[in-house]
């Protein structure tokens, strides 16, 4: 007797996959092919596992990408192609299904979560005192008086004793209203940076190993470690470092405005790749936005697009950085060029 999975026979949810893998890797390959976007957008509404089974194909080779092993799966000789609702047949690149692929039918959404599992970050899996989710925005007093303000999906650990204050930024952006205490030094501490303040207003951005820091009020000092090597530099109000994972330092003047950008509803982009970008948006969004052409990923991108307002987001993408973008579902919007 054959068991069945969400109402579907095993047999059934591996066709899904394949033909899911079928479809990225198509998209992936030919981004620019309209017919192919509208052929792909009636196999989507066809049934609502299909978008399911999409989501989970993107999910695994975000994972690949992230590990740095995308077309891993090379060897191999077999091909399958599978009939679409328009009978277009697609030729699976890269993607064997046999005995020996890492892919197999009976094992790919395993292999999708254990992927999942291996490559984010440690702490998405660890507790946080404090943490939002998508789209959540939060506030908290601290034992201290201090304000915390924490952007969507951003975490925190909080560590205060007689002596210190510290905050650890797991993931996220968060910003700090912090009261004065001159014998316990305030610190946050995101990445390989460490601010140091008292009696001051700033923000703080961890976003794929990059931390941005911009101070509103006060003095702040900011000790980046490398290594053994320490950098230490003093921000004056108006001042944003940013220290990025490959090394590169930056002292910028930001803005004088009390409030960051995330408060006040909007994301200032400065010469910000596309791939930070749409990460982003997809912490204020509840929509999934995903590149189908990689080679836009470092696209600069500059100007000013709203936190809460995702038809103004699209015009802008199609308007002013000349993106396509295809509503495959309310949940999952696809950009390209």
């Amino acid at each position: 007797m054959s068991h069945q999975i969400n109402g579907r026979p095993p047999s059934q949810d591996a066709l899904l996959q394949e033909q899911a893998s079928e479809w990225f890797l198509a998209l992936k390959d030919n981004p620019h092919d309209i017919q192919l976007l509208a052929d792909f957008n009636r196999w989507i509404e066809l049934d609502g596992a299909h978008e399911q089974s999409y989501l989970e194909v993107l999910l695994l080779w975000q994972a690949l990408d992230d590990v740095g092993v995308d077309n891993a799966v090379t060897s191999g000789t077999d091909s399958i192609s599978v009939s679409t609702a328009t009978n277009t047949p697609l030729s699976r690149r890269g993607l064997p299904l046999n005995g020996r692929s890492l892919l197999t039918r009976s094992g790919l959404l395993l292999t999708v979560l254990l992927l999942i599992f291996s490559v984010l970050p440690n702490h998405l899996w660890q507790p946080a005192d404090y943490a939002t989710g998508t789209a959540q925005q939060t506030s908290i007093q601290l034992d201290d008086g201090s304000q915390l303000h924490l952007n969507a999906q951003s975490a925190v650990n909080v560590q205060f004793d007689q002596d210190s204050r510290v905050i650890e930024l797991l993931y996220g952006e968060a910003f700090f209203e912090v009261a004065k205490d001159v014998s316990r030094p305030f610190k946050v501490v995101a990445g390989g940076v460490q601010a140091t303040a008292v009696g001051t207003a700033f923000n703080i951005r961890l976003l794929n190993g990059d931390v941005q820091t911009t101070l509103t009020e006060g003095v702040l000092d900011i000790v980046v470690s490398e290594s053994e090597n320490k950098n230490t530099t003093r921000l004056r109000a108006g001042q944003r470092l940013e220290w990025r994972s490959d090394g590169t330092l930056q002292l910028l003047n930001g803005h004088y405005a009390y409030l960051p950008n995330w408060k006040r509803g909007v994301i200032r982009l400065d010469d910000m790749s596309l791939e930070d970008v749409v990460d982003l948006l997809n912490r204020h969004y509840r929509t999934t936005f995903r590149l189908i052409d990689p080679r836009l990923a470092d696209n600069p991108v500059r100007g000013v697009i709203p936190t809460n307002d995702l038809e103004s987001v699209l015009f802008v993408m199609a308007s002013s950085l000349q993106l396509e973008y295809m509503k495959v579902t309310d949940q999952l919007i696809l950009l390209y060029k």
